[in-house]
Order: C-alpha cells, then sequence, then structure tokens
C-alpha cells in the first residue's frame, strides 16, 4: 500500500502538477537531480525538501532491502564521493536514511494529504 501510493504520488507530480516556486499546498515536484544537503530535516512534519527528495527516500529505503554498501549509495543516489568527503557522504546517507525511515512510517500520510489523497476508514 505505502508502495502503491508513493509510486502513483511521484507519476503524478512528474505528470505536470504545480511548479515548486509556487506557494500553494500541492505537493512540490520530486527531483532526482535537487541539490543534496549535507543532513536531511529533522522535524515531525514533511518539509518541502522532503517532498522534492522522495525519489531519493525511496532509492535509499530499496538499497538498505538490498544491502547495498552505503558508501555506493552515496556515490550513486547522494552524489556524494566518498572517496572525496568521506565523512560529509556518511553523514548525508545516514541522516537521509533516518528520513526515508520516517517517511516510511509516518510522513507517508502527510504526502498523500498534501496531494488531497484521504486514507479509507
Amino acid at each position: 500500500m505505502i508502495v502503491a501510493a508513493a509510486i502513483y504520488l511521484i507519476v503524478k507530480t512528474l505528470a505536470g502538477r504545480k511548479n515548486i516556486a509556487e506557494k500553494d499546498p500541492v505537493m512540490r515536484k520530486p527531483s532526482f537531480d535537487a541539490p543534496i544537503a549535507d543532513e536531511a530535516p529533522i522535524s515531525d512534519q514533511l518539509t518541502p525538501y522532503d517532498e522534492i527528495h522522495v525519489i531519493h527516500y525511496v532509492i535509499l529505503l530499496d538499497a538498505e532491502r538490498e544491502h547495498v554498501p552505503w558508501d555506493e549509495v552515496a556515490r550513486e543516489a547522494l552524489l556524494i564521493d566518498p572517496a572525496k568527503e568521506r565523512d560529509r557522504a556518511r553523514r548525508a546517507y545516514d541522516t537521509h536514511l533516518a528520513r526515508a525511515r520516517w517517511m516510511a512510517n509516518s510522513g507517508w500520510r502527510q504526502l498523500l494529504q498534501t496531494n488531497g489523497i484521504q486514507r479509507s476508514p
């Protein structure tokens, strides 16, 4: 259910929803090319950063499930080279994976609400 909802939201968003610069309650357009912060947000609320980086969160969770080494994920998904910036890469990986887990456990509800999709009772 969660994966299907996430895929639906990503496809719907990529199909031409509102621009991320517009201020409205619509989810911001996810982008693989969005700049990666050194640390993911720490909040109990969905942030604009989360909306833009939902693709990265899905990739991180999938890589964790497949036991992909952290440094490979940092290099390929977060676009930070651990050979050149090991501490930054590790911090970004750890905090973004923690945020991805939060999204998978509770943040997804807010993501659905942002898009006007309510859970069935």
